[in-house]
């Protein structure tokens, strides 16, 4: 048997699986405590889906996301740990839960030239 969906449906489905907000943006701000939080607070995550994240410093180091969930606390490096090369722009993508909480740290002092962090919303 084959089952008919509703345009209306479909629509919905493919309008909320397009939906991606700014959840956090940094442009060549000053970064002179290295490995404390890069964002002035941590991000609370309100939906399902995945963090992307582009960033871009003035000095090489380890790029890490800290992942808060059930009020434990989690860092791990981006990169498998290798440092990113100053003044490169890299990309990644963390799958996160509604309540979760979300920060960066980076290992190195500098400016950070360029950071945003946007929410993929799972339509699920």
């Amino acid at each position: 048997m084959v089952s008919v969906v509703s345009a209306a449906k479909i629509y919905t489905f493919l309008r909320e699986a397009a939906r991606v907000y700014s959840v956090a943006s940094l442009f060549n701000v000053e970064y002179a405590a290295p490995d404390s939080d890069v964002l002035p607070s941590d991000v609370a995550i309100d939906r399902d889906g995945i963090l992307r994240v582009a960033f871009a410093s003035s000095a090489s180091g380890v790029l890490r996301a800290k992942l808060t969930r059930g009020g434990a606390t989690v860092v791990v490096d981006y990169n498998a740990g290798a440092p990113l090369a100053a003044n490169a722009l890299y990309a990644f993508d963390l799958p996160v839960k509604k309540g979760d909480y979300f920060n960066l740290r980076y290992s190195a002092a500098g400016r950070v030239l360029y950071c945003e962090v946007q929410l993929l919303a799972m339509p699920i």
